[in-house]
């Protein structure tokens, strides 16, 4: 049996502006429709091309799903859903997974069970705006890693045009937020309603090795922590590695 694991030219983030990039996993290997002018019965494929049509099926799977219970949803709702219940994979890293591999089962009941849930069907807009609206952090450059960054975090909700005042006004959300690594803090709770509401965030890579680093800061219902993250911020550090001065001219020789 082999070990699962992401192919080596699927595609991997960050973003430049902090995002995670890639968000899900979907099987890419040996998944092919073959058209009649290959003139072989079968066809052995692999990579984004099989992986694509199969997270699009899926997909379809949960939307047949949903019409046929008449179960409420939304394209944020299935994707929060699909993030929410994916697996993740030991041997994937978070820049080639993102939440992990698709699980339909999982991620219908999760549909069906949080369809009526407070903000379930609405987007939730997270950038930074003292950071040209970045949407997650990402600290890279030897100078940005070397000392603590403190920034304020934008969450708002979106509502379609359609939504009446008297049920955007109807949102009261109370959140918990948490950190997936102790080198991020932020506060506690963050209240949140139909307008958008900022809370502040502190990174300290100082302390971390060289190397890559990621974390996330998720915000979670404070009555029904079950549903999982209404929303995350993705934090990625690059620590360089420091060569010593002594050694810094044999390397310029080399070169």
């Amino acid at each position: 049996e082999l070990t699962e694991l992401p192919y080596t030219w699927t595609s991997r983030g960050p973003t430049t502006d902090g995002d995670r990039g890639v968000n899900l996993f979907a099987p890419g290997g040996a998944i092919s429709p073959v058209p009649s002018w290959v003139l072989r019965r079968n066809l052995r494929m692999n990579g984004t091309s099989m992986a694509s049509p199969n997270a699009c099926g899926a997909i379809a799977l949960l939307l047949s799903g949903c019409k046929a219970t008449e179960t409420p949803f939304s394209p944020f709702s299935v994707r929060r859903a699909l993030e929410n219940t994916a697996r993740p994979i030991e041997t994937g890293d978070q820049f080639a997974q993102g939440a992990g591999l698709i699980q339909v089962d999982r991620a219908f009941e999760h549909l069906v069970q949080q369809a009526n849930a407070a903000g379930e069907q609405l987007e939730f807009q997270v950038h930074l705006p003292d950071r040209d609206d970045a949407r997650g952090i990402y600290l890279r450059e030897a100078e940005e890693s070397s000392r603590p960054l403190t920034t304020r975090v934008r969450v708002s909700p979106f509502f379609p045009e359609s939504t009446p005042a008297q049920e955007k006004a109807q949102l009261e959300l109370r959140l918990r937020l948490e950190t997936t690594a102790d080198w991020i803090q932020s506060g506690e709770h963050l209240l949140l309603g139909h307008g958008s509401n900022d809370f502040e965030i502190r990174v300290d890579p100082t302390r971390l090795d060289p190397g890559v680093h990621f974390a996330e800061l998720r915000a979670f219902d404070v009555n029904d922590p079950q549903r999982g993250p209404l929303f995350r911020l993705p934090v990625t550090v690059i620590r360089p590695v420091e060569i010593p001065r002594e050694e810094r001219q044999t390397y310029a020789e080399h070169l």
